[in-house]
């Protein structure tokens, strides 16, 4: 009797998590050590791509199975946003995206050990967030200052303001299988 194959999660990611355990329910989690680059010289889809890629081969070195790996930021006119560490760059961010539309890049990598088949995408949403108010700053401080800045990309934005942006359906960019 052939066992089954581990799924692993190339993350600690509890967002991640969350998600992957909507469609699984038997998985591990193991983060990757790979340091990811994102002042690499790469269009954002690819690398995305090549971010994620980066990550579950870094746990394929160290775990047998089927290896996820992902990573997701955030691009303003083809620049690449970064995380925001204090409340203050999270602020700036938000003005920056303000009336504006910007793209979700999110990479993933699937890594099958066993038989060495890997497989990546990139899918990109499109997301249009509402010109912010002067009265909106204010609320935006006390909330950035209440709350431990987010550690991924994107999740800085108030419920209310998330709300009143447009979200336009996600499209798959590139796919890549190699076997």
């Amino acid at each position: 009797m052939k066992t089954q194959t581990k799924i692993i999660l190339a993350s600690t990611s509890p967002r991640r998590k969350a998600l992957l355990a909507r469609l699984i329910n038997n998985f591990e989690i193991m983060p990757s050590d790979y340091k990811e680059d994102m002042t690499l010289n790469l269009p954002p889809s690819e690398l995305a791509k090549t971010l994620s890629h980066g990550k579950a081969t870094g746990t394929a070195k160290k775990a047998n199975g089927i290896i996820i790996g992902s990573d997701t930021f955030i691009a303003l006119e083809n620049e690449i946003l970064g995380k925001p560490h204090t409340p203050e760059k999270a602020k700036e961010m938000l003005k920056k995206l303000s009336g504006k539309t910007h793209e979700i890049y999110t990479g993933i990598t699937i890594i099958n050990t066993e038989t060495k088949q890997e497989i990546q995408n990139c899918e990109i949403t499109k997301i249009t967030f509402k010109k912010l108010s002067v009265f909106d700053l204010p609320e935006l401080s006390r909330f950035l200052h209440c709350v431990a800045v987010p550690r991924n990309r994107g999740c800085a934005i108030p419920k209310e303001s998330a709300k009143n942006s447009t979200r336009k359906k996600s499209r798959t960019t590139s796919q890549q299988a190699s076997h």
